[in-house]
């Protein structure tokens, strides 16, 4: 499912999904790519306020991917990383759905 900028859903879901009180920057504008410059990680932020937290988890000292469990770090950022540039419409799927379902269930929609 691909909710682009033009897509009215996409932008329901970025105005009204209670996740985005938490997250240090919104998943739609974490997975824009100006292609002419390089990445910049985020300010420093913890897990919960990263726009990729539903599809990261953190075991000890490390951060995972839960979609590429393979991918492991014991920094965020480079967690956050992975998922902008490895299969980003994929990874920006993923916590979308993740979002919306879990503002379903609280009642959020």
């Amino acid at each position: 499912m691909d909710l682009g900028s033009d897509n009215p859903c996409q932008e329901t879901f970025e105005n009204n999904s209670s996740y985005n009180n938490k997250s240090i920057q919104s998943v739609q504008d974490f997975f824009y790519d100006e292609p002419d410059l390089p990445w910049q990680p985020l300010p420093e932020h913890d897990l919960q306020e990263s726009p990729c937290y539903p599809i990261i988890e953190r075991k000890g000292e490390l951060y995972y991917c839960k979609i590429h469990q393979y991918m492991e770090s014991p920094y965020l950022e480079v967690i956050e990383h992975h998922c902008k540039y490895k299969e980003p419409e994929h990874h920006k799927a993923e916590i979308i759905r993740l979002i919306q379902e879990k503002d379903i269930l609280n009642g959020n929609n």
